[in-house]
């Protein structure tokens, strides 16, 4: 073996009882290399010999014999096993050293002497050549060496030259399906040589005259061999690869044949055949101009799917058409200058007011004529699962997602997993338009060939929208793009898409255009007419399902299975269909089913909680199977804050107020645990106020849900209940210790002698009590999110505060004294919201001649002090600043919680008891001994000083000395809570 290009049958031919010797020689590298460019070079020069001689003869061979001979040399040609392999064959790595420009030019020559045999034998065959298919095997010489050398000026013009003659001399082949054979080649060069304008021009120039040789025939040729290798998900500024071409290089290459003014710089029409110019060879096409309109590819490709919409060809006039369509809705001014330049402009386009008008008229019919052969695609299909590899928008999962299919009639996919079967049933039951079988292939080309359909009427429908606005000054005129027909069978698409699209995290919404149509087409289309209204109900219908299935799942699937991003998106389209059409959609009961159904959806993040909390023994708890893990993977903040949207505008609506209040959203049966409480002030009710107090262009609360809201959080902070006086109750048969301080548990009411105890002391009082614990955590969060909650109410909602400030002001004098009490009272002396002066005797002469337990409790009743005195008081802030301060709170709030809540109950359920004692944390615990200094406290107080206003300077040391914490049995009794009135 002389060269790893070589194989020994290129030396050593095949004989009967023959068997060739080789021999390895150990060389030196640089040697070897030298004698290798040598052996190349020699066997280069031979072939060239052979090649010209064979092209001599065959040259000149008599008129009677030329056919005869052609034949022979394809004939040979074909049964050789190196053939067309050894005409491309490149040395590569040999093109350096001492004779490497050599032998690249005398590959090029090589390549050139191969070409010019081809196209001699071409010429002196048959034009009816019975072989069609053996065409291609020669055409590949000239292929690869257009592609191996398309630089070189002479072989780009002598290629390009070949290509137009072989075309014009084998027309009845290349009328149907030879320029299979030479479009892809051409196009992928010509993707690659953007920046070349000598290879571009030469090629648009080629491609012209293919068009003035074929016209339509060349054109659905173009379309179909280049249909597979179009990169749809493509970026103008992302790596060029070989085999795959750019959307925009294809749209280009279509302008460049529309235009008149083309130059043949390389003279590539010297070297064909023909009288120039060049004239159709179908007598069909002889009187039609050569002017052409990029429109006309659109009219095209929708006919070859109207003729048949299931068709492989239909498949890929779609994916033409999704390919080019942006680029054409961008340049319709452009198209419409040149259909004016050109004297093409039709009077209809003159009636619509403008030739850019009248363009889109007619691309307006196109869309409507391609959504009516949706018929097969609408219909129900089953569903999918499992990851799918994307080629246009979606993209491959590393596991298998949780479908969210609904099902009309079969049994939900859902099942289907967990019992281990495919998600796709057998082929005979398929319907009409469903890929029957479990190939991945299949099931990809099912989705994506719908998703193109809903990304051609996207791209369309936007653009139509805003060129129809600037026309008629604001108005959209939807029913001039579509008709009620069209957006009827393109809803219906989307909507059977909706069930079989799996939600997978890795999926990138903003790319999906099924998610594009839905957040952006249809909150647009205009749903009061009568024609549409079945169809609205069937959409509602359908989220309704689908987020009732999710509903269901969230139970038995991990939440990071769910695409909740996707989800958020599409509960905002139909946020903003609500907002648009209001009236129209209120009244439809799904619409109030899917609000429910979310709420519940971010309401069972932290729900689970309560049945992890079963084997603690806490208050409002079932015996139900640990899903603790699920707390610190919740619903994210994205869908919730869509849900909130929803819900705030649905209760603003003119016909649902009365039907979907605050109240009944709530659901105030089931607040009776503090778990269930802290869940719905922190997840629902309390980012709805700031929703509605931070947007005041957005829908406002009524009257009665500020009322029902400002009683929810009274209620929290100290509630009232006779049912949770009745958990108490149970709670205290459970644990002795948890009887002995009732009071807490419920957050009010019981002795006075433990009403007003620190957080510190109650946790001290109930360590060996673990379900006590677990219930005094949740009690502490629900009073920090209520005591949010009240801020926001008394920033916002100041009207109502004056009308009910008594209740408010007799409900904070009852809360129990702690760091989130302190938090709120320096808010109130801050801010000084209507509720202040009511307050005010109760601040100065009960909270502030309190004692304080904690370090942090000291700090604030210090810095309390110094801003009722007037010092350090930082200058107040608009509303909106406040509520966003508020908003920010709150956010910390359940970011803490989360956590905290997680290990309190992950601590509590580990803890065994020994014997008949329980064993204590001693980080609760208060040695009696322990003194904090003076130091520390100040230490203390000037970071929270510093947190709350960052431009206020150093407050000075409290009062030097130690503060001795005496032991709690020695502690005197705290005075209980008075009415604030009695002191005057």
């Amino acid at each position: 073996m002389h060269n790893l290009m070589y194989y020994v049958r290129d030396f050593y031919f095949f004989k009967r009882n023959h068997i060739p010797h080789l021999s390895l020689v150990k060389r030196d590298p640089e040697e070897a290399y030298d004698q290798l460019q040598k052996h190349a070079f020699t066997l280069k020069f031979v072939e060239i010999g052979k090649i010209l001689l064979t092209y001599s003869v065959l040259r000149h061979t008599s008129p009677a014999q030329t056919a005869s001979h052609a034949y022979f040399l394809h004939e040979e040609l074909s049964k050789l096993p190196s053939f067309p392999r050894k005409a491309l064959e490149t040395e590569f790595s040999l093109y350096n050293g001492k004779t490497g420009r050599e032998l690249q030019g005398l590959d090029l020559i090589h390549k050139l002497s191969w070409s010019k045999l081809v196209g001699l034998i071409f010429s002196k065959m048959n034009p009816t050549f019975p072989w069609g298919s053996d065409i291609g095997l020669f055409l590949n010489v000239i292929n690869g060496t257009f592609i191996l050398h398309n630089e070189d000026a002479s072989i780009l013009r002598y290629c390009l030259a070949t290509y137009i003659n072989c075309c014009m001399h084998f027309k009845t082949i290349f009328a149907t399906s030879g320029y299979v054979w030479i479009i892809p080649t051409i196009l992928r060069v010509y993707n690659l040589s953007q920046k070349n304008s000598l290879v571009t021009h030469a090629i648009e120039c080629a491609c012209k005259q293919f068009f003035i040789l074929h016209r339509t025939p060349f054109i659905l040729q173009l379309f179909g061999s280049i249909a597979s290798s179009l990169d749809l998900d493509a970026k103008e500024s992302s790596p060029t690869e070989f085999y795959k071409i750019k959307p925009s290089s294809l749209y280009r290459l279509l302008w460049s044949i529309t235009e008149d003014t083309q130059t043949d710089a390389l003279d590539i029409l010297s070297m064909v055949q023909a009288p120039k110019p060049l004239k159709p060879v179908d007598f069909c096409y002889s009187d039609d101009p050569n002017n052409w309109n990029v429109l006309e590819a659109v009219s095209l490709c929708v006919t070859v799917v109207s003729y048949a919409p299931e068709s492989t060809r239909a498949k890929q006039m779609i994916c033409i058409l999704q390919a080019t369509f942006p680029f054409i809705l961008r340049d319709l001014k452009k198209i419409a200058k040149q259909a004016e330049d050109s004297g093409q402009r039709d009077e209809g386009s003159k009636a619509k007011g403008g030739s850019e008008l009248g363009m889109l008229m007619q691309l307006s019919t196109a869309v409507r004529q391609l959504l009516c052969n949706t018929d097969l695609l609408a219909k129900n299909a089953r569903g999918f699962e499992g990851p799918v590899e994307k080629t246009s928008a979606i993209r491959t999962s590393s596991q298998a997602p949780v479908s969210v299919v609904m099902e009309d009639r079969d049994e939900s996919p859902f099942k289907r997993m967990e019992e281990g079967r495919c998600g796709v049933p057998n082929r005979e039951s398929g319907t009409a338009g469903y890929p029957g079988g479990d190939d991945d292939r299949e099931r990809l080309d099912y989705i994506t060939q719908r998703e193109a359909y809903l990304s051609l009427t996207t791209e369309y429908f936007l653009t139509g929208v805003n060129l129809l606005a600037d026309q008629f000054k604001g108005q959209e005129r939807i029913s001039d793009l579509l008709d009620a027909k069209s957006i009827v069978r393109v809803v219906d698409v989307a909507m059977n898409l909706l069930k079989l699209v799996p939600c997978d995290p890795h999926y990138r919404t903003e790319q999906r255009p099924l998610i594009i149509f839905i957040c952006k087409v249809l909150p647009r289309i205009e749903w009061q007419q009568e024609a549409l209204r079945v169809t609205l109900v069937s959409v509602l219908r359908r989220f309704d399902k689908l987020y009732r299935e999710i509903e269901k799942k969230m139970a038995h699937s991990n939440r990071r299975m769910f695409n909740w991003d996707c989800l958020a998106c599409l509960l905002d389209s139909v946020s903003d269909c609500l907002m648009r059409h209001r009236a129209v959609l209120a009244p439809v009961n799904h619409l109030k089913t899917l609000t429910n159904i979310c709420i519940r959806i971010i309401l069972y993040d932290n729900a689970s909680m309560r049945d992890s909390s079963s084997s603690l023994g806490l208050p409002g708890s079932s015996p139900t199977h640990n899903r603790d893990v699920f707390i610190s993977t919740g619903v994210p903040s994205r869908f919730s804050k869509s849900v909130i949207k929803l819900v705030s505008l649905l209760m603003n609506s003119t016909d649902s107020g009365t039907v979907c209040s605050l109240e009944t959203l709530c659901h105030t049966d089931a607040l009776f645990s503090m778990d269930k409480t802290a869940v719905m002030l922190g997840q629902f009710v309390l980012p709805l106020l700031l929703r509605c107090a931070l947007q005041p262009e957005g829908p406002a609360l009524s009257p009665a849900n500020q009322r029902f809201a400002l009683s929810l959080i009274l209620n929290a902070l100290n509630p009232r209940s006779v049912k949770q006086q009745q958990q108490q109750q149970q709670a205290a048969q459970i644990s002795p210790a948890a009887a002995a301080a009732g009071s807490i548990v419920g957050g009010g009411g019981g002795g006075s002698s433990t009403k007003h105890l620190g957080v510190s002391e109650r946790a001290s009082l109930t360590l060996s009590d673990r379900s006590f614990r677990a219930s005094l955590y949740s009690s502490d969060v629900v009073q920090r999110l209520a005591l949010i909650g009240l801020k926001v109410m008394l920033v916002a909602y100041t009207r109502l505060i004056q009308l009910d400030c008594h209740r408010v002001a007799k409900t904070i004098t009852e809360i129990p004294y702690g760091a989130h009490l302190w938090k709120f009272v320096d808010f109130l002396v801050t801010n000084r919201p209507p509720i202040y002066p009511h307050l005010l005797p109760y601040i100065k002469f009960r909270m502030m001649q309190t004692r304080c337990e904690s370090q942090a409790e000291h700090a604030l009743q210090a810095l309390v002090g110094q801003r009722l005195a007037g010092a350090g008081v930082p200058p107040k802030h608009c509303v909106y600043h406040v509520l966003q301060d508020l908003a920010a709170e709150l956010r910390a709030a359940k970011e803490e919680s989360e956590p905290v809540r997680l290990r309190t109950a992950s601590n509590a359920s580990s803890m065994r008891p020994t014997g008949t004692s329980f064993r204590r944390e001693t980080s609760l615990k208060r040695n009696p001994s322990q003194r904090i200094s003076a130091k520390d406290g100040s230490r203390c107080l000037q970071k929270y000083a510093s947190t709350q206003n960052p431009n206020q300077q150093g407050l000075p040391e409290t009062r030097r000395g130690a503060l001795k914490l005496k032991d709690r049995h020695q502690r005197p009794t705290r005075p209980v809570a008075v009415n604030i009135y009695s002191i005057f």
